[in-house]
């Protein structure tokens, strides 16, 4: 490998950053898989290089962005025409999706491999994962024309319920934790007014591709803090996008709290960050040898541009600390490793959010913190017992969900076999990333605190991942001056297919619950919409349009949820049990409601014995002693008369 002065490297990034990367596209190509220096990039960093063996390498015509891009849009609205989402079986969407809807993603795969082998012009890149990211995360919400998920339901009741009052709601006995973190649910109800909207249904099925989109542009700039080599950056990118399979980038506050986690961290690393360096004893024992590396340059500041990024860090990390439980202590654990290694120029950051973060916890979550403590203590430290919950039983699970469980295993594991490789093969070379690695492994802190209701291993997995996507396109470009032959995009290729594989089967395979027709949607409406104050409502199991409006009228009991021996008594005789639940005198009006979503869930989780609501349901509709609000071949609503005056919907 030829030597590259500092001084060249930092006149070839000053010309880069004006204007370098468009003739980049045209100018790098790639000759052998090993770190040499290509002639074509050295002579625009400004160096000479010595004269190399040229490898006979394969050419890409510059107009195939528009090949791929069109093509892969065009076979997208195909599919998109040709879709049945009754088709729609146990293993999701995947299974309603013709040919050309999985030629589309092969294509992209293809424009992906294409932009790397031309050194990786990050626009093109990201146009790519944009159609990417509209082809899965994008076609649920066209296809099904109903939001999916039932939390998210539950978010646009927590909305409704603050545009009704226009105010905290802190006694409301569901879902009271929203209420200690409102921030997200204000910042949405604020846009669902300024938008004259009575509802947030219009816009929340499409905030999984816009998070996805948002926190790609966000990662571009969290990955230019770490290196100036775009290849790498583009790849980290593209990697994030294909093993996010995790569901996390819903309308919700998580989500939310995601992409600020993400704009807090690339404003750190671009402005606080110093170059890692490993220790002394650490140098001895491996003979680490120092890479002349060029790092991104982090400019000094003036007093107001000080004044500025204090001021913007504060307001993200207060937004952060308001909105969600998990994410600000995820953040202060993130900040503080950084710091202790020193990897950050300046400790306030760290501090300033753990201030913020318990501040929050013994002020506006008050009720919450104190409420819940000696639960946070009794489950704090338990690492294998939360690590444990928060894995499926597979043997409960139904085959095809077997199948579900286990591919979204494959990208996990994957994703983080390539990231130690990809840091081991860097740490050969003299590139110590330290910061890398307690980005990616810092956030497995949340284990050590809690279950959170079983998602705490699927948190702790989104956390990591850019970063896992970071060091793993390490393995394919380990230095600046690493260039490509034709075996790097077929590398790409190869592993796109195996993360993307398992993204559709993991991310897509939960659909036949996840998503709700319109009828299901119907049913729930008569309930939600008309039902008086101091209901009861009875579900089989939380999947379905659930919560969605006048949340505090109703006291929620879920059949799957109930203990053992309760769920067996209704099994044995649902006609007696369930009229009187219904009928409970407490109670101004009881309400069933049986959707398909609900069967398939039992079905395929083992909530319940198969067929157990087709069972119930079919028994209730033979019974003369319930009233059928709503039937269709998707939902069934029932109530019981009652011995008051007021019995709330007449049948």
């Amino acid at each position: 490998m030829t030597a590259v002065n500092t001084t060249s490297e930092a006149t070839a990034e000053t010309a880069a950053e004006t204007g370098a990367e468009t003739a980049a596209e045209a100018t790098v190509a790639s000759v052998i898989d090993h770190e040499i220096d290509d002639p074509r990039e050295s002579a625009i960093d400004g160096v000479q290089p010595a004269p190399a063996t040229r490898a006979r390498r394969f050419s890409v015509p510059a107009w195939w962005p528009f090949i791929t891009l069109g093509s892969a849009v065009a076979l997208w609205v195909v599919s998109i025409l040709q879709v049945d989402a009754n088709k729609v079986g146990e293993l999701g969407l995947i299974s309603a999706m013709p040919p050309t809807y999985f030629a589309a993603i092969a294509v992209v795969i293809l424009g992906v491999a294409f932009a790397i082998h031309r050194g990786a012009r990050i626009p093109v890149v990201l146009a790519h994962a944009t159609v990417f990211v509209l082809l899965v995360h994008a076609t649920p919400e066209i296809v099904y024309g109903t939001l999916r998920y039932s939390w998210a339901w539950k978010h646009i009741g927590i909305i409704d319920l603050m545009q009704r009052r226009h105010m905290l709601v802190p006694g409301t006995p569901v879902l009271p934790i929203y209420q200690d973190w409102p921030g997200f649910f204000a910042a949405a109800t604020t846009l669902t007014e300024a938008g004259g909207l009575r509802s947030a249904l219009p816009f929340a099925g499409w905030a999984p591709p816009v998070f996805e989109l948002l926190e790609a542009a966000a990662l571009v700039v969290v990955f230019r803090g770490l290196t100036d080599d775009r290849r790498r950056i583009a790849l980290a990118v593209w990697f994030f996008l294909i093993a996010n399979w995790v569901g996390q980038d819903y309308f919700a506050p998580q989500a939310f709290d995601f992409f600020l986690y993400l704009v807090v961290l690339a404003i750190v690393l671009r402005w606080y960050r110093r170059r890692a360096e490993p220790p002394k004893w650490l140098r001895r024992a491996l003979r680490f040898k120092d890479a002349e590396v060029h790092e991104p340059f982090a400019p000094d500041l003036s007093a107001s541009q000080k004044r500025t990024t204090v001021f913007v860090l504060l307001a993200l990390m207060a937004a952060i600390a308001t909105s969600h439980p998990l994410t600000p202590l995820v953040l202060t654990a993130v900040l503080w490793g950084l710091s202790v290694c020193r990897v950050l120029k300046r400790r306030w950051p760290a501090i300033a959010m753990i201030v913020v973060t318990f501040g929050w916890l013994v002020t506006g979550a008050q009720a919450y913190t104190f409420g819940n403590f000696s639960a946070m203590l009794s489950g704090f430290g338990q690492l294998g017992s939360n690590v444990n919950s928060n894995l499926a039983n597979l043997g409960a699970l139904s085959k095809s969900q077997q199948l579900v469980a286990n591919m979204g295993r494959l990208v996990v594991v994957s994703i983080l076999l390539l990231a130690v490789a990809g840091f081991l093969r860097r740490f050969r070379r003299g590139h110590f990333d330290l910061e890398v690695a307690l980005l990616c492994f810092a956030p497995a802190a949340i284990l050590a605190g809690g279950s959170y209701g079983g998602e705490a291993i699927f948190r702790v997995y989104l956390f990591a991942l850019p970063f896992a996507a970071f060091m793993a396109a390490g393995w394919f470009f380990t230095t600046k001056q690493t260039i490509t032959s034709w075996r790097t995009p077929v590398a790409v290729v190869a592993v796109s297919g195996v993360l993307i594989g398992g993204f559709l089967f993991a991310y897509l395979g939960k659909e036949a619950w996840s998503r709700f027709t319109t009828g299901e949607v119907r049913a729930a409406s008569i309930v939600f919409d008309h039902a008086p104050r101091n209901s009861l409502l009875v579900d089989g199991t939380l999947s379905y349009p659930t919560q969605f409006a006048n949340v505090e009228r109703f006291t929620y009991t879920t059949i799957g949820n109930e203990p053992p021996q309760s769920v067996k008594q209704v099994l044995r005789d649902p006609v007696t049990v369930l009229h009187s639940w219904l009928a409970d005198t407490r109670y101004a009006q009881g309400y069933l409601i049986i959707t398909q979503s609900q069967k398939n869930e039992a079905n395929a989780t083992g909530l319940m014995p198969r067929g157990s609501l087709d069972r119930i349901e079919h028994t209730l509709l033979a019974s003369h002693q319930f009233h059928v609000l709503y039937h269709d071949r998707n939902a069934t609503v029932f109530t019981v008369d009652r011995p008051t005056a007021n019995s709330g919907l007449t049948p």
